[in-house]
Formats: C-alpha cells, sequence, structure tokens
C-alpha cells in the first residue's frame, strides 16, 4: 500500500508542477484503493471481522463529524 501511496504524490506532484493529469491521480488513487481492498480480504482470510472494523470507522468518524446533518 506504501508504494502506491509514493505514486500517488508523485501525481499530485507532477500535477501541480509539471504537466501531470488528474486521470493519472485517479489512475493511481483507484489503485492505492485496489491495495486496501486486498489487504482487507487477506485480513479477513486471517479471521478480521471486516464488516465489524467497517462499523467502527463509520462511529468513529461520525462522531468527529465528517458525514454532516
Amino acid at each position: 500500500m506504501a508504494e502506491e501511496v509514493v505514486e500517488v504524490n508523485e501525481a499530485l506532484y507532477s500535477y501541480r508542477f509539471a504537466d501531470g493529469d488528474l486521470l493519472a491521480i485517479a489512475i493511481e488513487t483507484i489503485d492505492v484503493i485496489q491495495a486496501c481492498e486486498t489487504m482487507l480480504r487477506m485480513l479477513e482470510v486471517k479471521g478480521v471481522n471486516v464488516e465489524e472494523a467497517i462499523g467502527a470507522v463509520y462511529v468513529k468518524n461520525l462522531g468527529r463529524g465528517y458525514y454532516g446533518g
């Protein structure tokens, strides 16, 4: 995942300071999402309840006011 995040940062840097494009940023961001999804599935195989983790994150972020209203 870290390698994919580095690629997002490189795409952002290129966009900001050179001739990068938004599509490259989107592609690299999707790569990060895919790497995270893969990690979650690997954890699920090891017995982690991913749905429970998703719920915990939702509750945490709700408390922080991230979901508006």
